[in-house]
């Protein structure tokens, strides 16, 4: 009992050092610096942290990711001569460059190059709000310092609205939520490595004699884990991950090895090391101890909150040119022509999502096409009249020949209901991403899995909307509309989806089984240096350098799986009409 109080008593003044010594430095920061710490507001009314804006030297403002002593990096600043905002960025050469992003007036007035956006005021001492023009509500907050003075907090605000809008824009802006939660775990683990020498030092040199052995002992260890943290996050800064949060690794991490569980288990054997430490007297290992416990107890609370992917599928977001495929955010459906009626077809995402052992939410994604397109395969301009396949096959040169005009779609020059229909569902999927923390890799799977488990699979010769046809590879939107399909139909939809993303994409024509001709379809996904998003390495190649092999017909199949019975050899690739 005696050595369990002892502990008690060692741990109270070290955290009692520490907390004085944290507090007499925000004390300080508070009192003596003029800065002020800005917000941006989420719809749903969160208020995000963006950084501290701090004020030099008269006019001179400064927006960092943290605090400047510390090693913080500068992510924007404000111009004094026209009160323009520069916010870091990311450039056509993906480096972070400091952008014009707009700029605001003495009335407080805010403007993102091309318009007014937000008014900022005073809302309190020592506090400032946005209010956007149309609705009046919080678009960003700032709060400051004792010394913090109106014009700081009101560009404050105005720094956290335009921030707002590039977030909103999808532009790449530096993760600015890196902080010493963040480097908990790697510094515990750093720390972990070079604890032996680091205990040697703490026996020889006592920092803080006056306190006893054992307090100065576990002071001088947790200093030397702080100061690892300190390096971690200077390197971090200046030699890492174009200013991307650690998150994103240890993100990935999390997500992949089940480590809530991992976590907990440590925590609960750190605790029982604490407890041996006091009932055998012996502290030498007690400082290890309490670093794991807390440094788990951060990781945990990261993995259920802030430690997951900053913007995730962003390069998606960056580089899918949408001006140039009609795509956008939040596509607009069709909104009817005269003597057609607009018809809905609604699909799950939560099969593909079960596969991937993902817990989710009902997520769904609808699109809408022209009923008369596909009733009447004889009215002329219909997509079922532009199918060249309801002519009949007589000929493999005529499935290579119609195959490829198929993969060209059934859209017109001013009519991209298709497209539309396409991007609808590409859009769905990148929220989906976001929403549930998926690295841009998975992407592919996600694709390949909503046409696995969407369109039901049927023989042509079964298929009552086709009218039975022997041979019919359906376009993207007729596949939609009958939400069924064989495996060419589903190949079909995924190639234009693939081709839409800017994924290097073949379309496949094999053998499968015994048979004596191409019976079976598939697409292949090219690996390419330059691609928007690099295949992984467990994508594996069908053969050397010849891509990667996509099953749509039954679910579950994983890019680079070959279902049974695939005649590689028999492999027939495709890119719109053209024989590669």
């Amino acid at each position: 009992m005696e050595s369990f109080i002892s502990l008690l008593w060692i741990l109270l003044k070290v955290g009692l050092i520490i907390g004085i010594a944290y507090f007499i430095f925000r004390m300080v920061l508070w009192l003596f610096l003029c800065y002020a710490k800005v917000y941006y507001t989420r719809e749903s009314g969160e208020r995000v942290f963006v950084g501290y804006l701090w004020r030099k030297n008269a006019n001179q403002y400064t927006l960092y990711d943290g605090i400047p002593v510390l090693g913080a990096s500068r992510i924007g600043c404000i111009k004094p001569v026209d009160n323009s905002i520069y916010l870091k960025t990311m450039n056509d050469q993906h480096n972070y460059v400091e952008i014009l992003q707009g700029r605001f007036t003495d009335d407080g007035e805010v403007y993102d190059n091309t318009a007014c956006v937000a008014v900022c005021k005073l809302s309190e001492e020592k506090k400032a709000i946005a209010l956007s023009i149309d609705n009046k509500t919080e678009v960003a907050y700032a709060t400051g310092s004792r010394r913090a003075r109106q014009e700081l907090m009101i560009r404050a605000a105005a720094v956290g609205t335009l921030w707002k809008s590039v977030e909103d824009s999808e532009a790449d802006c530096p993760d600015v939520r890196i902080g010493f939660v963040d480097l908990a775990l790697p510094a515990a683990l750093v720390f972990l490595l070079f604890y032996i020498p680091f205990s040697l030092v703490a026996h020889s040199f006592a920092l803080f004699p006056f306190l006893g052995w054992e307090v100065s002992y576990t002071l001088n260890m947790i200093i030397f884990y702080i100061c690892i943290a300190w390096i971690l996050y200077g390197v971090k800064h200046a030699m890492t991950l174009r200013n991307q949060s650690l998150a994103f690794m240890l993100g990935l991490i999390d997500r992949n090895v089940g480590v809530g569980t991992i976590n907990i288990v440590i925590i609960v054997l750190s605790i029982i090391g604490v407890l041996s430490c006091t009932f055998i007297t012996s502290y030498t290992m007690l400082p290890l101890f309490l670093v794991l416990a807390f440094a788990f107890i951060m990781n945990q609370r990261c993995f259920n909150g802030l430690w997951k992917l900053s913007e995730p599928c962003s390069t998606w977001g960056r580089k899918w040119k949408r001006t140039t495929s009609g795509a956008s955010k939040s596509v607009a459906f069709p909104q009817g022509i005269s003597g057609k009626t607009l018809v809905e077809r609604t699909f799950d995402w939560g099969p593909a999502l079960d596969l991937k052992g993902i817990t989710h939410q009902h997520e769904q994604v609808t699109v809408r096409l022209y009923e008369e397109d596909f009733k009447d395969s004889q009215a002329t301009g219909t997509v079922r009249n532009k199918n060249p396949f309801r002519k009949g096959v007589n000929s493999t040169e005529d499935i290579l020949d119609f195959a490829g005009q198929v993969l060209k779609g059934s859209d017109e020059n001013a009519n991209k209901v298709e497209e539309t229909a396409l991007v609808q569902i590409i859009n769905s999927g990148y929220q989906i991403c976001q929403r549930y923390n998926l690295a841009d890799f998975e992407l592919y799977s996600l694709v390949l899995l909503f046409c696995q488990t969407n369109i039901r699979y049927i023989l042509d010769e079964e298929s009552e909307p086709i009218n039975r046809c022997h041979e019919y590879f359906r376009f993207p939107s007729e596949t939609l509309y009958d939400g069924e399909g064989d495996c060419d139909c589903k190949s079909v939809l995924a190639y234009r989806i693939f081709e839409l993303l800017g994924v290097d994409v073949n379309f496949a024509i094999l053998k499968m089984g015994d048979s004596d001709y191409l019976n079976h379809a598939g697409i292949i996904l090219k690996k390419n240096a330059s691609a928007i998003v690099p295949l992984p390495p467990d994508f594996k190649e069908y053969a050397p350098n010849k891509g990667v092999y996509c099953e749509l017909t039954g679910e579950g199949y994983a890019p680079g799986e070959l279902p049974q019975g695939v005649n590689i050899d028999s492999i027939m690739t495709f890119k719109k009409a053209t024989v590669v």
